[in-house]
């Protein structure tokens, strides 16, 4: 959502420049493209670190609570924890970073530039859809 908001402040700074809107619509999805590649790297690695402690942390607590059993179990039961946390963070990154792609591909620049609507309804239904998951899962966390 913040990335959606410095696209906009990006876009409303080249508009004060004097540029034309379908060159401002070029560059603010390159930006916001970009934008989400570099956040899904930083989450990647935090999220990353997070599940090797939901493993570790997992056969800690299996360990002492059951023995080597107990270890093996908790070790597997944190990683199924690490698997769909880590799967929920990555399709939502996947349609984040997807959806922003159509957006960018839906101008065809040309004598008159187009827009392929096919492209711009499924991008800004990815790009919502990862939103929503983004914002779900960190609402979810603050409870």
């Amino acid at each position: 959502m913040f990335g959606l908001f410095l696209a906009l402040l990006y876009a409303g700074y080249h508009y004060v420049g004097g540029t034309n809107l379908f060159t401002i619509y070029q560059l603010s999805t390159s930006f916001l493209y970009t934008w989400y590649i570099w956040t899904t790297v930083v989450l990647g690695i935090i999220y990353g670190i997070i599940a090797l402690l939901f493993l570790l942390g997992g056969a800690g607590l299996g360990a002492e609570k059951g023995g080597m059993i107990g270890g093996i179990l908790g070790f597997i039961g944190g990683g199924v924890l690490s698997v769909l946390m880590l799967l929920l963070v990555g399709v939502s990154r996947a349609c984040l970073i997807i959806g922003t792609i159509l957006l960018k591909q839906a101008l065809i620049f040309g004598e008159v530039p187009t827009w392929d609507t096919t492209k711009l309804i499924f991008g800004a239904v990815l790009l919502l859809i990862g939103i929503i998951m983004g914002r779900s899962s960190s609402s979810s966390k603050s409870k």
